[in-house]
């Protein structure tokens, strides 16, 4: 058994597909993507009203944590 394993437990195996990468492979590959096309479908009214409130509640966060002092550090 290697160590850090648990036997039967469902997430240790050999399998390493969920492994995340230790660098960014997405930066890597961005720069080689081209876009064709944008397809888009039309929103009914009451998707676009919803689509404006979580816009306006993620300006209204992004403006709140921008105005906020700075938490102090509770280590010392």
């Amino acid at each position: 058994m290697s160590a850090g394993t648990t036997p039967g437990h469902p997430h240790d195996s050999d399998d390493d597909s969920g492994v995340v990468p230790l660098r960014d492979t997405r930066r890597d590959a961005a720069r080689h993507v081209e876009i064709e096309r944008i397809e888009t479908e039309p929103m009914t009214d009451d998707q676009e009203r919803a689509a404006i409130r979580a816009l306006a509640a993620l300006i209204t966060y992004w403006q709140q944590q921008r105005s906020a002092p700075p938490a102090e550090d509770d280590a010392a």
